[in-house]
């Protein structure tokens, strides 16, 4: 009988304190496929990996979706020897890690025994993750199965185990499979559009004079078309101004032609700068059947690293001033960091081959097998490499946030090397994923000596056909090219420098092999110029890819947490230093993070001495990492630990069946009322059956931190249940015998997993009050934002009051005012929705700005970044203005506070005016604190239409101060202020 993918609708259960787990051995059971019983109830016929990509983002809500065509599911069978001795608790953490393109599910279980039950009887854990393996068309294993992770025993270790083994196992990946082989693709080279001498500007490099050290631009006159006119060309400088986010043009040359034979010559000596040239050209209306004269803008731009004398006449006094050199051989050493984004070391080795050959042969470098990710994101690896701390644990630099500092607080590691005299540079492409100012509010002052942030931030300003072109030239280019310059620049002082690419390899498994040659000729021309000789070399990246079909699978969720890094130092310290050779290659194989890095760079500038005194967290590399080490010990969270050990279990055994037999009954019995929605389902086969057995002591797991820092518990107290499992299966429980309660035991687990997938806030708190919370402000802030009407809502959850909703877009043109849909779909899934108090109850048919954020990419999935607002033409007006490209505006304060002076007992007002786009939030502050926080008698706060007013009744001493009005807006840059002083009039 054919079978077709459905919709299963099962209730949740909830769950009775006190539960009971039997414990010992876990089994991973996969079923295959399930018959129907009947076609004749089915609900929807839908792809498989539409079904998956449901059930993936549909998270504690009342209808948990699956596929029946493919089913997913882990089961877990526990063995014990007495299921009834001792005193249990539970405490089941659901653990919801929030990542760009959506969310990792995750459920962890913890079950522990009282200590009054004897130290011989160790605590278990058990932790799965939920994946989609393979589901859909082209990503089947080779039996046509769904193969999915995990179950895990916690193996208790001696100390004599840990002597002679590592405590941490951590997975043996696969270059290649069956299973994933078909997401990988070569592609040789990226299609610019352009060849460099069909481009209409370009640098000559064969002009320089002793006079005029400088390259020049010129206009490639034969770039031109018979049809086209030159008009003028400008050369801008490029400046960085107010922080992170804003930047200015100052023009210093113009030409203007008057006839097509004249030439242009630029000298291009500034560090950024932009070439805008105005072309006019005539076509062929076809409507009005007449030619007609179009105006066409041609930019580029380039950037270079200038040397300045001067600046290294102070570091080469400063350092022989200090005279450290003699004291460490780190000093005077240079550190070269190269990185590419989202690259595993097993996507490293596939993608850039080239460059890890000649990386592990020639410059005899060490890569970390062991080298594991320490939280979310791109963010959290940086700071913990540069900082030695986490995220949480700094000033809260976070947008968004009252009272929030800059990252300039940050005791970054760069600072300490330029005060021992290195200059320093850090550059990194993607602006708005910038890992200091995606999420963070980026620096206020320029972190280091050289920074090609503003070359970045404005590339974005400009129009390019090609995604990863500047015209001719591929992005990446232009970051290795400072990198390079920057070094040859300063070779003869020591230097500290970061080159970080995102663009060619976020959210793809396969571009980033592009790179691989020009990375290569990179480190090449180092090492023949001799600048190795002196320097230790980094290749690292931030993480492995958090997007994609890879990512569904445990290979990909494993690599994501196994990102590439490689060192390799100078091959005389093979001489001078043996020690450091021999625990590099040692600590290949040992459980590494960014933390010991940041250890490793403290080191640098001062071995031999003793780095356990450096601030932060870690171990310094060029120490023997210990073969003891577990994830807690290295500060790594439980669920960003990948130690295990797993062994295959016979699909033949009994037991495994006769698990897997009441896991379906399980299933069944849920959705027995509604059956008319739901058909009865049966077991065909079970594809794949593993134990996987961490180490005890990686896994004694009480909570997890929603900010990825480590367990909030240790073992003195569990939190309370929350498990889902139904009160009645656990009062049947006490009463069957040890073998059943085996089976069964898989079957309540299997529904923890299957109705007990871990929430995530998709229905956001506001943010801040009144303007903060208006719909201009919010479009302005969310990537996507959108008007559309609720097609269809499935019940919420009585508890949660948790949905999700189908909205359908009438005109992807006029509808969508910002971002893009995957796929220009024009029904569209929101994921989550709620309605708590904070949120909008959704009604069918009704229609609401959406402001989303994409789950993934491809997907039609998304998340609310912002509650929805209920469809208006005011909101309209104002949210088309607030995205509209160029048409925001700084805040400004119309007019000044003047000073006050008036009798007491009299009223005063405050009044203070404002503009900007979208329109400012005015905050009130006096002598420096919020007024509001003060609470002053007779005094109010009042909004108005264009700003805001304080009133003070009646004027008394305790009024008399500075205030100041603050005028704040979502638009990068500082906001307006404007103070004055009241003062009561002498009698």
């Amino acid at each position: 009988m054919p079978t077709h993918p459905t919709v299963i609708v099962i209730p949740n259960q909830e769950s009775a304190p006190g539960s009971v787990y039997v414990r010992e051995r876990t089994v991973n059971v996969v079923i295959q496929q399930v018959v129907r019983e009947s076609p004749r109830h089915r609900l929807k016929t839908l792809k498989s990996e539409d079904v998956m990509r449901i059930f993936r983002y549909t998270q504690r809500s009342y209808f948990v979706v699956l596929t029946v065509g493919f089913l997913l599911l882990s089961v877990y069978v526990l063995e014990m020897r007495n299921p009834l001795e001792g005193t249990y608790r539970t405490a089941d953490e659901l653990d919801t890690t929030r990542v760009a393109g959506g969310v990792d599910q995750a459920v962890r279980m913890t079950v522990r025994k009282d200590a009054s039950s004897g130290p011989d009887k160790a605590p278990y854990i058990t932790t799965n993750e939920i994946g989609k393996a393979s589901a859909g068309n082209g990503e089947r294993t080779a039996d046509n199965s769904l193969n999915v992770v995990r179950l895990q025993k916690a193996v208790p270790t001696t100390s004599t185990e840990a002597i002679d083994r590592p405590l941490c196992k951590y997975p043996d990946l696969q270059m290649e499979s069956s299973e994933f082989s078909h997401l990988f693709e070569k592609i040789t080279n990226l299609n610019c559009g352009h060849a460099p001498i069909n481009y209409l500007t370009y640098l000559d490099g064969n002009m320089r004079t002793d006079e005029s050290p400088w390259d020049v631009v010129k206009l490639n006159s034969s770039a031109l078309l018979p049809t086209q006119k030159l008009l003028n060309c400008t050369y801008s400088t490029i400046s960085r101004r107010f922080g992170d986010f804003n930047i200015s043009y100052t023009i210093l040359h113009t030409k203007v032609f008057v006839s097509k034979e004249e030439t242009m010559q630029f000298p291009f000596k500034d560090e950024f700068s932009k070439i805008t040239c105005f072309l006019e050209e005539d076509v062929f209306n076809k409507r009005q059947q007449d030619w007609v004269k179009i105006i066409i803008e041609h930019n580029n731009m380039f950037v270079q690293v200038i040397r300045n004398d001067s600046f290294v006449k102070d570091k080469k006094a400063e350092i022989e001033k200090k005279g450290r050199m003699k004291k460490a051989i780190g000093h005077g050493m240079n550190v070269l960091m190269v990185g590419v984004d989202s690259t595993s070391r097993m996507n490293f080795m596939r993608k850039l081959p080239k460059t890890f050959q000649y990386f592990t042969e020639t410059l005899e470098g060490h890569v970390l097998k062991g080298y594991h990710v320490i939280g979310d994101g791109t963010t959290a690896q940086f700071i913990a490499m540069l900082s030695g701390f986490h995220e949480e644990e700094l000033p809260n630099a976070k947008t968004g946030m009252e009272n929030a500092t800059t990252c300039d607080v940050f005791p970054l590691v760069w600072k300490r090397f330029r005060r021992m005299g290195y200059t320093t540079m850090y550059g990194e492409d993607e602006p708005q994923t910038g890992a200091f100012q995606y999420r963070l509010k980026g620096f206020k002052r320029q972190p280091t000596d050289y920074y090609i942030r503003p070359f970045w931030v404005a590339q974005k300003d400009l129009k390019f056909k090609e995604r990863f072109c500047f015209g001719a030239t591929p992005k990446h280019h232009y970051t290795l090219k400072y990198a390079r310059d920057f070094v040859e620049a300063y070779h003869d002082i020591p230097k500290f420098a970061i080159a970080f690419h995102t663009e060619l390899s976020h959210g793809s498994l396969n571009r980033v092999q592009v790179a691989d040659e020009d990375i290569l000729t990179l480190i090449k021309s180092w090492k023949d110029k001799g600048y190795l000789n002196n320097t230790v070399l980094i290749l690292f990246s931030d993480h492995g890819a958090r997007y994609g079909r890879l990512r569904q699978l445990l290979q990909g969720r494993l690599e994501e947490r196994l990102p590439f890094f490689g060192i390799a130092v100078p091959p005389w310290m093979k001489e001078s230093h043996p020690e450091i050779i021999r625990n590099l290659k040692i600590n290949e194989e040992r459980l590494t993070t960014a933390f010991d890095f940041h250890k490793t760079l403290q080191h640098v500038l001062d071995y031999p001495g003793d780095p356990s005194g450096f601030q932060g967290r870690g171990l310094s590399l060029f120490q023997e990492i210990p073969l003891n080490r577990t994830c807690e010990d290295a500060s790594i969270a439980d669920h960003w630990c990948t130690c295990l050990e797993s062994v295959p279990v016979n699909k033949r055994n009994k037991l495994l069946r006769q698990a897997a037999g009441f896991a379906v009954s399980h299933m069944n019995r849920l959705t027995a009322m509604h059956r008319k929605l739901c058909t009865k389902l049966f077991l065909k086969n079970i594809s794949h059956a593993e134990i996987i057995k961490p180490n005890r002591n990686l896994l004694l797991f009480g909570g997890s931190d929603p900010l990825s820092r480590e367990a909030l518990f240790d073992n003195e107290e569990a939190p309370p249940s929350r498990s889902r499992v139904a009160a009645a299966d656990m009062s049947r429980l006490k009463r069957l015998e040890p073998a059943t309660l085996q089976l069964l035991g898989c079957v309540l687990v299997s529904a923890l997993l299957l109705s007990a997938v871990p929430q995530s806030r998709a229905c956001v708190p506001p943010q801040g009050e009144g303007v903060r919370t208006s719909p201009e402000w919010l479009a302005y802030q969310s990537p996507i934002v959108v008007d559309a009407k609720v097609a269809e809502t499935l019940s919420p959850n009585p508890d949660s009051n948790r949905y999700n909703a189908t909205f359908s877009i009438r005109n992807l043109r006029r509808n969508v005012f910002k971002g893009e849909l995957s796929g220009r779909s024009k029904v569209i899934t929101v994921a989550q929705f709620g309605a708590e108090k904070s949120c909008v109850d959704l009604k069918k048919g009704q229609r609401y700005f959406l402001f989303l954020d994409p789950l993934e990419e491809g997907s039609d999935v998304y998340r609310v970044h912002f509650n929805p607002v209920l469809f208006n033409k005011k909101d309209q007006k104002k949210i088309k203005k607030a995205v509209c490209k160029g048409c925001e505006k700084a805040p400004k304060i119309r007019g000044r506070l003047r000073p006050v002076k008036a009798a007491e007992g009299e009223e005063v007002q405050l009044k203070c005016n404002v503009q900007g786009r979208p329109f400012p939030a005015v905050t009130w502050k006096k002598d420096g604190e919020l007024l509001q926080d003060l609470k002053l008698k007779g005094v109010q706060i009042k909004p108005s239409k264009r700003g805001s007013r304080v009133r003070i009744k009646k004027l008394l001493p305790i009024h008399e101060g500075t205030y100041e009005c603050v005028a704040e807006s979502p638009v990068p840059g500082d906001p307006a202020t404007t103070k004055n002083t009241v003062t009561i009039k002498e009698s």
